[in-house]
């Protein structure tokens, strides 16, 4: 959301998985526009625009794009917003470490560009 605009329906553009109580994956399309992550807040858990209140807006403390992320291509389209403060919904659970190494080594093996241990390890 845009944090200057307080209209919740004004200042929404894009979605996002919480991952961690601090860390939101989203994608890099959706926030290479910004100059400051302070432009930024995130209202997490909201089911309904209409119910999002200022108090559920968390500021936005640091943007981290995909390094490889190409905007004209859309290749590594990928991005972590980090969280001004932790949120207080249960993030999203992802599948076990070995299982999602796993599924890394299969994808590489294919040669899909896959980096997500990569840009991950920036906060994990």
């Amino acid at each position: 959301m845009f944090s200057q605009e307080a209209n919740p329906f004004y200042a929404q553009f894009c979605g996002g998985s919480l991952i961690r109580k601090d860390l939101v994956l989203t994608a890099a399309h959706c926030v290479d526009f910004f100059f400051d992550a302070s432009q930024l807040d995130v209202a997490v858990g909201a089911h309904s625009l209409s119910s999002v209140t200022s108090a559920d807006r968390i500021p936005a403390m640091a943007i981290t794009i995909h390094p490889d992320y190409d905007p004209y291509l859309g290749d590594n389209d990928i991005a972590l917003i980090r969280l001004t403060r932790d949120a207080t919904q249960t993030p999203l659970s992802v599948i076990d470490l070995a299982l999602f190494q796993q599924l890394v080594l299969h994808l590489s093996m294919i040669q899909l560009p896959l980096r997500l241990l990569d840009l991950l390890e920036v906060w994990v």
